[in-house]
């Protein structure tokens, strides 16, 4: 395993890859924190983060700053892992290597007001993955099937042929390495607890359902098709009383009941 700081905080990197983006070139974030009508998140968490700034939103030239030092360190991650593969193929290492790319979370970049990790949007609970197989048909391909980081060791497994324990919460995602457009898992699950906040979220391919322990607004209903950055929580509008009820016994039942066809959970 290869393990790249970047671009986790602090968002440093070698000049050749700062001078490849210019702040003044760099667009607003979408949804900003003014969007923040009817949020479920406490307070203090658009206050920003202490790992880019102190408490106090940052001005518009610190906020394209610290986009641009992301890309910055995101150009880096990308040279670094294009020399890991260029190794394995001179050495012909590649033609019996599994390659796994990931990251283990997103991040925000502004957007609600909000930096780094800590909620649980889109921005943060998605996250890159890239995987190579030899031989593999779906390799080169794109794959917009759902998939989660349990999901990780049981494809390896899957992969080697080695055996694992039959309580693991995830299943192999090999099939998909095969037929990319096969159906898949319906829905992940995530879940935070920051202390004060402990909240669970199910997000489907359209929509985005959170409930909260704690908090004056115990639950939000994102339209992900209508509403991608998730500015309007449409939590208690009557026209998505259906989806919240389905959302919310989703969420209730578990991943088990989100398992692709044919598969069944121990």
């Amino acid at each position: 395993a290869v393990a790249q700081s970047r671009p986790h905080t602090p968002l440093l990197a070698p000049k050749q890859y700062i001078d490849m983006y210019n702040p003044d070139e760099i667009p607003d974030p979408p949804a900003p924190a003014e969007s923040l009508v009817n949020f479920p998140y406490p307070k203090r968490a658009v206050g920003g983060n202490p790992d880019i700034f102190t408490l106090q939103q940052p001005t518009k030239r610190q906020v394209k700053e610290a986009i641009a030092a992301y890309y910055a360190c995101l150009s880096m991650v990308d040279d670094n892992v294009g020399m890991i593969l260029k190794a394995l193929e001179e050495t012909g290492l590649d033609k019996n290597t599994i390659v796994i790319f990931l990251g283990d979370h997103g991040f925000h970049l502004g957007d609600h007001g909000f930096w780094s990790k800590y909620s649980m949007l889109e921005a943060t609970h998605r996250a890159p993955l890239i995987v190579r197989v030899p031989g593999a048909p779906g390799n080169g391909r794109t794959c917009q099937q759902i998939v989660e980081f349990v999901d990780i060791v049981p494809t390896l497994g899957d992969l080697l042929q080695m055996k694992l324990p039959a309580d693991l919460e995830g299943i192999s995602f090999a099939p998909l390495l095969a037929n990319p457009d096969r159906p898949w898992k319906t829905a992940a699950f995530i879940v935070e607890d920051d202390g004060d906040a402990f909240g669970e979220c199910v997000r489907t391919n359209k929509y985005s359902y959170m409930e909260f322990k704690k908090g004056a607004i115990p639950a939000a209903l994102y339209d992900l098709e209508k509403d991608p950055w998730e500015t309007k929580n449409v939590v208690d509008d009557p026209a998505y009383a259906a989806v919240k009820k389905e959302m919310a016994e989703l969420l209730h039942a578990g991943w088990k009941k989100a398992l692709p066809p044919g598969y069944s959970a121990n």
